[in-house]
């Protein structure tokens, strides 16, 4: 966790003063402090993901934590992301009743579809109506996305 403390210092540096909550409203809405990580045991789980919020608020972020845990588990102070491909508007109404006084985000990535749907790694590629659907799919439960690069 020291580590953790020492890398959130060091980008808080570069970007505290560029939170959109700050009195002259920069462009960074949230910060992510987790993805893909998932535990065996809840206490554990929790006693981490507080841990990284905590470390995360006392180097200077102040504007929403986010997580892309899949909700394996949920906590109250962050916004959780579901990452996937396939099955997003089942998966984003299932957000809305678990976290329903947040925003719901979905997070698409061109570059490894693969690893959340049923299609292999060379079949990867977008087109334009597989996308639209997908787009579709997030604003029919008034979701937002976030693509990842």
């Amino acid at each position: 966790m020291d580590l953790v403390s020492r890398w959130y210092g060091a980008l808080s540096k570069e970007v505290a003063d560029k939170q959109a909550d700050l009195e002259h409203e920069g462009p960074l809405l949230a910060v992510q402090i987790e993805h893909e990580w998932t535990c065996g045991s809840i206490d554990d789980g929790r006693s981490y993901l507080d841990e990284l919020i905590r470390l995360a608020r006392e180097r200077g972020f102040s504007v929403p934590a986010m997580m892309a845990n899949n909700f394996w588990q949920d906590i109250d102070e962050s916004i959780e992301t579901w990452v996937g491909w396939d099955d997003l508007l089942a998966n984003l109404r299932q957000v809305r009743s678990l976290q329903p006084d947040k925003p719901r985000i979905a997070v698409l990535s061109h570059d490894d579809n693969y690893l959340y749907s049923n299609h292999s790694a060379k079949d990867s590629g977008l087109n334009g109506p597989d996308l639209m659907q997908r787009i579709g799919e997030v604003h029919a439960v008034l979701g937002q996305i976030e693509r990842r690069r």
